[in-house]
């Protein structure tokens, strides 16, 4: 908006006001915003017609953009509120002022970059997370979780569209996942994914299906009462069992690494 007294964006700010008050002078009962709203679009309208005039005339700016003023930056913080109450819309102001000091805390601590994370999961506790346990998967293991397969298709699929969403790589989705065409959904593996699937979930492949059923044997395993003390009061949970399902899972020919690099 410029700083010319005909500028046709200023008449269009102060007919639209006009209009908002002839609006909710005739009270429909139709077709109407609620009060909140109208008041809300109202002072937005008279709040930018007034920066406008008081920019031009007391700053002397030739011109103005209002689509730079806006309240993503709040609307953000008051997002972080909520989120940090639990998810509840309407929080009191006891979770407000806990919430704004965990914030400004958070605002102190030194940001961290990619370089400094880089290399953390090539140190020795990591890499040898796994030697601490021996984990043998047999065939009667996998026989066991035969009752459970629709789960496990459905557990499969999730995986399936989480690697799916980070690679986006054509080539991996078409190892990774098939069609519902070329399923066969009649079978144990899909008959859950077919009841729920409206047309957006994956039916996933034997590879998909394989590496679920190990990752599950290998938990179980390390959940025993042998191994269970050790495992959750060691470190690196998770890359232990990714660790010891890698280790187990026999060499399967299908696993070529895609046309772009991805194993």
């Amino acid at each position: 908006m410029s700083n010319h007294t005909d500028d046709p964006k200023a008449s269009f700010l102060s007919a639209f006001i006009t209009w908002l008050d002839v609006w909710e002078f005739y009270r429909h009962d139709t077709g109407v915003l609620t009060q909140e709203t109208l008041s809300a679009l109202r002072l937005s309208a008279q709040s930018l017609l007034a920066l406008v005039k008081y920019c031009v005339s007391e700053l002397h700016f030739k011109y103005i953009l209002l689509g730079k003023v806006q309240t993503d930056p709040l609307e953000s913080l008051f997002g972080q509120y909520r989120q940090m109450a639990g998810g509840q819309y309407h929080i009191s102001v006891r979770q407000l002022c806990e919430t704004e000091g965990r914030i400004r805390l958070q605002n102190a601590l030194p940001r961290m970059s990619n370089d400094d994370l880089r290399g953390i999961e090539e140190t020795d506790s990591v890499r040898d997370a796994g030697t601490s346990f021996s984990v043998h998967v047999s065939d009667a293991d996998l026989d066991e979780l035969r009752a459970q397969m629709p789960v496990i298709g459905y557990v499969g699929g999730y995986c399936a569209h989480a690697a799916m969403k980070v690679l986006k790589c054509e080539s991996c989705q078409r190892q990774l996942v098939v069609t519902g065409n070329t399923a066969e959904t009649g079978e144990d593996t899909h008959s859950l994914i077919a009841q729920l699937d409206r047309g957006g979930l994956k039916f996933t492949s034997a590879l998909v299906i394989a590496v679920v059923m190990y990752t599950e044997v290998v938990v179980r395993k390390l959940m025993t009462e042998s191994t269970s003390t050790q495992f959750l009061h060691g470190p690196n949970q998770k890359n232990v069992v990714r660790q010891l399902t890698l280790d187990s899972l026999p060499r399967l020919e299908d696993i070529d690494t895609c046309e772009n690099g991805h194993t």
